[in-house]
């Protein structure tokens, strides 16, 4: 309630003022001729920061989309890594028969604990601060055509969510990005209301002008 006084109490002010100048030009229609452009330069200012207002609600506007689909990848990625971890590293080998095709099973299945341990060490860290993750999808982020299908799988579960992962920060940072205002902004943004006060006093003012026939 206190802005709207505030606000009201300024325009009052800047339309006194502007009537109070009027008087002095009353007999100059040059004079009423160049404040339409006066006005409309003035309006134009806030316009400016009303465009740069918009960008920046409709950049918030999307960071909590933004930040919602970053958790979810970052736990996706950490549940399937350490699920597959677990199973890899604690898998029984006693009952497998000794034999070439399971020895190359084996093989591959500790081959397979291997990389999701790694993952799991990496996929701890802060995908949002730490570069490791996209580290980790450049050094691991290709499953090879001969490898165990289940393993493949496994593995492009949590490729697809480190992936997922990385987009959305990427997003989320450009958002961030919009949301930072120029030099230039943040003046218009201390100003422009009262910018718009002028520009809409010295419209009224001119309307008055119009009326009492001196333009």
């Amino acid at each position: 309630m206190s802005n709207l006084w505030t606000t009201l109490i300024a325009f009052l002010v800047a339309l006194g003022i502007a009537h109070i100048i009027m008087l002095f030009f009353k007999n100059k229609p040059r004079f009423w001729v160049a404040v339409d452009y006066v006005w409309l330069s003035v309006a134009a200012l806030g316009l400016i920061w009303a465009t740069a207002d918009a960008r920046i609600l409709l950049a918030s506007n999307y960071i909590s989309y933004d930040r919602g689909m970053f958790n979810s990848g970052m736990e996706c990625a950490r549940h399937y890594a350490k699920y597959s971890q677990d199973y890899y590293v604690n898998y029984n080998f006693s009952l497998w028969p000794n034999t070439p095709e399971m020895n190359k099973k084996k093989a591959q299945y500790r081959s397979a604990a291997d990389w999701f341990t790694k993952a799991g060490t990496i996929l701890k860290e802060d995908a949002e601060k730490s570069d490791s993750w996209n580290d980790f999808l450049e050094n691991h982020g290709e499953i090879g055509a001969d490898e165990d299908r289940s393993i493949a799988l496994e593995k492009d579960l949590v490729l697809g969510a480190i992936r997922d992962t990385l987009r959305a920060r990427e997003s989320l940072r450009n958002r961030l990005q919009e949301m930072r205002l120029t030099t230039g902004e943040q003046v218009l943004k201390v100003f422009s209301p009262f910018i718009l006060i002028i520009a809409l006093a010295i419209r009224i003012t001119k309307v008055t002008a119009s009326l009492k026939r001196w333009t």
